[in-house]
């Protein structure tokens, strides 16, 4: 066999083992090792109305995005919602790139976990939404000159209708979806770039802290403004910018105190 034939086999041997150790790695099930912790730590039972989990994710934010994406399809059976066109999907992660990085990047873990590519402009990556509205909330804080051990306390309620989201909307298959705010969770997340925090959520994984606190003691909670103008977090086909919810993240991921939140929040 001469010498040239020789690297010629050679070189199509390699090709072909290239090629096929692709194919292996695609059909390869993803495994994720930013995620530490996926555990139901108040399973709902029969006859219970609540689910609580606690979820630790470490590790990049498009990695986050990733194992949220993940456990969003898994265990809430969350799906993305569609833009009214690709225009609008491409403008918002232009936004994101220039207003809030940390989110793009997890909105690239979300697409590769629902087999899209991170550039496409369809589908809304941006939020994990599951069993939301309508809501009524109030708030009361305790600053630390008026409590006995000096430390700021806030308590909170919030009221939610005991039936599913198709009930409160008059829809006639009632009954088929999870009841409203039955499936909560409790995230820590500690990103390579960022500050880590805890919240207690529901409606979306990705980013609805309705209580929250990050690792430089920045707080914040979600509350109703049922005086506001009508608006909807459901149809997001259209959004641009940030929403309510990315919002509070935005503070917990960025403001080290609350003049920063101020100085750096896209609503100042």
């Amino acid at each position: 066999m001469s010498m040239r034939i020789m690297i010629l086999f050679l070189v199509l041997s390699l090709g072909i083992f290239l090629a096929g150790l692709t194919v292996w790695q695609q059909t390869q099930p993803f495994t994720n090792t930013a995620l530490v912790k996926n555990e139901v730590i108040l399973p709902k039972r029969s006859g219970e109305y609540m689910e609580v989990r606690h979820i630790v994710v470490r590790g990049t934010n498009e990695e986050i995005g990733r194992v949220l994406g993940d456990i969003a399809r898994k265990d809430f059976g969350s799906g993305l919602s569609r833009y009214a066109s690709p225009l609008y999907g491409r403008e918002r992660q232009e936004y994101m790139k220039n207003n809030y990085p940390a989110l793009l990047d997890r909105m690239k873990g979300v697409a590769g976990s629902y087999g899209l590519d991170p550039g496409d402009g369809n589908y809304d990556t941006s939020s994990l939404p599951y069993g939301i509205e309508p809501a009524g909330c109030s708030l009361v804080y305790f600053p630390g000159n008026v409590t006995t051990d000096g430390h700021a306390r806030y308590t909170r309620n919030m009221d939610y209708f005991v039936v599913t989201p198709a009930e409160v909307f008059g829809n006639a298959n009632a009954g088929s979806e999870e009841k409203l705010c039955s499936k909560n969770y409790v995230l820590e997340l500690y990103p390579d770039s960022g500050y880590s925090s805890l919240v207690i959520g529901s409606f979306d994984l990705l980013n609805a802290p309705l209580d929250g606190m990050n690792s430089q003691g920045v707080t914040v909670s979600m509350l109703v403004d049922n005086d506001a103008a009508p608006a909807t977090v459901m149809d997001s086909s259209r959004a641009s910018g940030l929403s309510t919810l990315q919002a509070m993240r935005l503070v917990l991921d960025t403001a080290a105190d609350v003049n920063d939140a101020k100085r750096n929040h896209p609503y100042q």
